[in-house]
């Protein structure tokens, strides 16, 4: 699998998706807009008081959730835009991304989810895709 260790190995087309400055937003975005841009990001879920978009997988191995979230900050880093990020029992990730500023969703968490995943690869543990019914996981 391929790994993301610096945003100098970022495709040309994840850079060209840039956030816009946080201090630029003025408001969240509403929730007809955060519902029609969650139908494009299958992997992520809206949390229960809308105000972030949130990602968990279970990697192969401590290894493969460390280079996940390194490839993440490097993402996030090149965009000024920066997730929380959890490695817990080792090999859970949790990815939630929002806007400080706002204390909701912008254009600029989509951005970087929509980043996440096209350019990282993720080394998923086998038991756990097996548990998700989801098709996008499994390719």
């Amino acid at each position: 699998p391929r790994s993301m260790a610096s945003a100098r190995q970022l495709s040309d087309n994840a850079l060209s998706k840039r956030c816009l400055a946080c201090e630029g937003f003025k408001e969240a975005m509403g929730a007809a807009e955060v519902a029609e841009r969650m139908k494009q990001l299958p992997m992520w879920v809206l949390s229960e008081d809308g105000k972030k978009i949130v990602r968990q997988f279970v990697a192969r191995h401590f290894n493969a959730a460390l280079e996940f979230v390194n490839a993440a900050g490097a993402i996030s880093e090149a965009n000024s835009h920066h997730p929380d990020l959890l490695i817990s029992s080792y090999r859970n990730v949790t990815v939630t991304l929002y806007t400080h500023s706002v204390n909701g969703l912008t254009e600029n968490d989509f951005i970087l989810a929509e980043c996440f995943d096209t350019e990282i690869t993720v080394d998923y543990s086998p038991k756990w895709l097996k548990s998700v019914q989801s098709p996008i996981m499994k390719l």
